[in-house]
């Protein structure tokens, strides 16, 4: 994974920016695929979580200056969440959780019997 230390903080490379909307706050946001990550872990994130991939940035604005998307709807809360970069973070140092399947058979056994 395209994992470095910045600053004593793990950051995560970016790989290419393929969209940008402005969120309810009316701040820049950028779809952001990340380097080694599957598509699927793109993740919108505001413009300063950016400052240190700019080539990135200029290079969507080069390819695609008029493709800004519809103002999004996540509201002002969400800025304090934690951004999906870190989520990848600690999805990647902890251990995953897994639902455990119990056949239906089990599952009629156990709801009778209680």
């Amino acid at each position: 994974m395209a994992c470095v230390l910045v600053n004593g903080f793990p950051e995560w490379e970016v790989e290419k920016v393929i969209d940008s909307r402005i969120n309810a706050c009316n701040k820049r946001e950028y779809r952001v695929l990340w380097r080694d990550w599957p598509v699927e872990t793109a993740s919108w994130e505001v413009a300063e979580n950016l400052e240190n991939a700019p080539l990135k940035v200029k290079e969507y604005w080069v390819s695609a200056p008029f493709s800004d998307s519809a103002k999004g709807t996540r509201d002002c809360a969400a800025e304090g969440m934690k951004s999906r970069a870190q989520e990848l973070q600690a999805a990647a140092t902890s251990p995953r959780k897994r639902r455990r399947l119990v056949p239906l058979a089990q599952k009629q056994a156990m709801a009778s019997s209680s």
